[in-house]
């Protein structure tokens, strides 16, 4: 073999070393530029998983907090289907992470009325039921009778609230005439009727226990809770004139005809209607 120092004393032989070494170094350089490459395509797909990920990260959180609000909302997204007024059982599965909810009665679908709803913490058990509430007539004399006008509608109504959980209907209106009229109940209240057409009030399926109660002449109610203002007024110009909210001029028309049932009855025997219905 020749040694290098005699390779480079021969012009041919040096100029064939060189050119072999300057092809070296030029695959050399290719093969960083193609590593530089497959470093740079590597990156690019490497920031595009990373970006998928993000972006795939914030629709599971967005899905949850979609899934929360569903939860909260839960009574709202799922009515009850209605048909020919005869409340049927439904199964409602929102999500398999979700016990399967069972429907024993509720509103009819695509109906803006809503009731009170609740569901068993583990049996999947769900009942809708209409909302219950007290309404008062208050009598004052035999003709006239006190009305409260609403805050929210402006109009007249009967004197009335909802029935508290834990209370019964005739320790409601013992409470809602102390709030909204500042009277106490000072004899128990007579039923007049249950009032429970499931569009008697805008708002949801509310139904009512119709009670008639006596204000003494000495008595004056005063507004408070939500009524805008009581006043004392003629029954019939009341039912005749009167703007009332929802149902309450079929009320004061029942207690009108019970009224007049109770009066024609009594007239021989002197007896005092207005009391006998306080």
């Amino acid at each position: 073999m020749l040694s290098r120092r005699k390779i480079n004393q021969l012009p041919h032989l040096k100029q064939v070393t060189m050119q072999f070494s300057g092809n070296d170094e030029e695959n050399e350089g290719k093969k960083d530029t193609k590593t530089s490459s497959c470093i740079m395509s590597t990156r690019t797909v490497m920031s595009k998983r990373e970006s998928l990920a993000w972006i795939l990260a914030l629709v599971q959180c967005f899905v949850l907090v979609l899934l929360a609000f569903r939860k909260l909302t839960f009574f709202n997204q799922f009515p009850v289907r209605q048909h020919n007024n005869m409340l049927m059982k439904t199964e409602v599965v929102p999500d398999n992470d979700y016990i399967k909810k069972v429907w024993h009665g509720g509103t009819p679908e695509g109906s803006p009325l809503r009731g009170t709803c609740w569901c068993g913490g583990n049996d999947g058990y769900c009942m809708c039921n209409p909302s219950l509430a007290i309404d008062v007539v208050l009598t004052s004399g035999s003709d006239h009778i006190w009305l409260v006008k609403r805050k929210d509608t402006g109009q007249f109504a009967t004197m009335g609230g909802f029935v508290d959980v834990g209370e019964s209907v005739e320790t409601a209106v013992a409470r809602e005439l102390k709030e909204e009229t500042g009277l106490t109940l000072k004899s128990p209240p007579i039923l007049l009727g249950v009032y429970s057409d499931p569009n008697r009030d805008s708002r949801r399926h509310i139904a009512s226990a119709a009670y008639i109660a006596n204000v003494p002449p000495e008595d004056h109610p005063n507004a408070g809770d939500d009524a805008k203002d009581v006043q004392r007024v003629l029954l019939h110009t009341a039912i005749s004139s009167l703007d009332l909210y929802a149902d309450h001029r079929t009320i004061l028309m029942d207690y009108q005809r019970l009224s007049s049932s109770l009066s024609a009855k009594s007239d021989n025997n002197n007896i005092d209607v207005t009391n006998s219905l306080g």
